[in-house]
């Protein structure tokens, strides 16, 4: 997944969907490329840490 431009509380829905989606593959894997991202909030971070949890099966 290679997110692009800002991430902030504007945005963030399509990338909070793509790293919630029900995981498939064993183990579980989500490459995130943030090289052409210019601007992320703690907003975004939560949702990379929402996003891991989910694939791993932590709770909260």
């Amino acid at each position: 997944m290679r997110p692009h431009g800002e991430i902030d509380h504007h945005n963030i829905a399509p990338l909070r969907q793509a790293l919630t989606r029900e995981h498939t593959t064993v183990p579980a894997r989500t490459v995130v490329d943030l090289s052409e991202v210019t601007f992320m909030d703690s907003t975004g971070l939560n949702a990379l840490i929402i996003g891991h949890r989910a694939a791993h099966g932590t709770p909260g």
